[in-house]
């Protein structure tokens, strides 16, 4: 009779628990696949506009060895604590930034508008609004907030709104 319960697998008490860096390099490794995977799919996105599956026979395409993803486009984003403070950052991928700021606060984050840019445009914004500095990336609420969001909405680029909050 056996005293497993059938499909569960238990570790022999005797043996001792493996390394963590052995955990570490598999960690690693599956990281590292998960950046080739985006790396192919940037390459081939771009050359075949048209790819929308990984079962289409291109995806299986051999990748020149020279071959460069296409960077991801970087996003300024505002980002509302709460009711609170406006965090004013940049990211590949602002969801996701998103998500990793919100497991270290209690209060909901939500982003309130994203326009194209990089870290310069950041930094820019940043002294822009110098005076609504609340800590590091994070700005006080203000009439500059709702102009920012109205701006952005009908589509206004990065320059326009700095030489308008610069007027201001």
């Amino acid at each position: 009779m056996n005293s497993k319960p059938e499909g569960k697998q238990t570790r022999d008490p005797d043996l001792p628990p493996p390394p963590p860096a052995v955990l570490t390099l598999a960690a690693a490794l599956g990281r590292l696949m998960a950046v080739k995977h985006v790396e192919r799919s940037r390459y081939l996105t771009a050359k075949y506009p048209d790819l929308t599956s990984t079962d289409d026979p291109r995806w299986r395409e051999e990748l020149p060895s020279d071959a460069k993803p296409a960077p991801a486009p970087c996003w300024v984003y505002f980002m509302q604590e709460g009711y609170g403070a406006i965090k004013i950052g940049n990211s590949r991928q602002p969801e996701i930034r998103r998500a990793d700021l919100q497991r270290g606060t209690p209060k909901e984050l939500k982003i309130l508008a994203i326009l194209p840019g990089d870290y310069r445009i950041e930094r820019r914004f940043h002294k822009a609004l110098w005076r609504y500095r609340s800590h590091g990336e994070w700005f006080r609420r203000g009439d500059w907030l709702n102009d920012v969001l109205e701006w952005i909405a009908v589509g206004d680029d990065a320059e326009v709104i700095l030489n308008r909050l610069a007027k201001k």
